[in-house]
């Protein structure tokens, strides 16, 4: 069962990168290492000098923010390094959030179910990895959509959308321990990941978005 909570977004995430066509060579790389680096330090921080346990208490709001707190600390850190050393353009920032954000998930979030009191629960190792990676797949799709877009309202409107979308692993996760019945929650997993599916075939940038841009912001400086 724990194979499948450590494996599962590690495949996909590889996978998808590994077969987007608007990489060139192992450009998604980069921002993978910075999120896998980022994320093993800041469990190895959480491990050996954070000793406070978080227990699950009857308000939801604040097991939600806790929640998002563990994984959007990591993603704010990694983000930062990313843009700081990437000279690349808006569209190749918005396809490297995939692996950036993959990568995150995949070793934080594995992490926290084995630290916790619930490890054993199919619903932490089998639906909620999926929720993720379909979460890292919609917010990418958003951005990169939101990059393509000249409009300013519009591309705020969708990065605004594509933040949002962050929460929903963090809100389902926090209503499942309210929960008697997994029988919506497999729904919801079931849903979201093929809303993630089709978001990611429809959203993607065709041609060579990708490489276009590039070289124009070349160009232009």
């Amino acid at each position: 069962m724990h194979i499948f909570l450590l494996a599962v977004m590690p495949i996909i995430l590889l996978a998808r990168c590994c077969s987007d066509e608007q990489f060139k060579g192992k450009s998604f790389i980069p921002p993978f290492i910075i999120g896998a680096i980022v994320a093993t330090i800041f469990c190895v921080i959480k491990k050996f000098f954070i000793f406070s346990q978080h227990i699950i208490t009857d308000n939801i709001f604040s097991n939600i923010i806790y929640n998002y707190t563990s994984l959007f600390t990591p993603i704010i850190i990694a983000l930062c390094i990313f843009l700081l050393l990437d000279r690349d353009s808006l569209a190749y920032k918005g396809a490297a959030l995939l692996p950036l954000l993959g990568s995150i998930y995949a070793i934080v979030y594995p992490y926290n179910v084995l630290r916790g009191a619930d490890k054993l629960e199919l619903f932490l190792n089998i639906a909620q990895p999926l929720i993720y990676i379909s979460s890292a797949l919609i917010t990418t799709s958003i951005c990169r959509k939101a990059f393509s877009i000249k409009k300013i309202v519009i591309r705020l409107a969708l990065i605004i959308l594509a933040f949002a979308n962050t929460f929903i692993p963090v809100i389902v996760e926090s209503l499942w321990y309210y929960s008697v019945n997994n029988t919506n929650f497999i729904i919801t997993t079931i849903v979201y990941t093929v809303l993630a599916l089709l978001l990611d075939i429809i959203l993607s940038p065709k041609d060579n978005f990708i490489e276009e841009n590039t070289i124009n912001a070349q160009q232009e400086s």
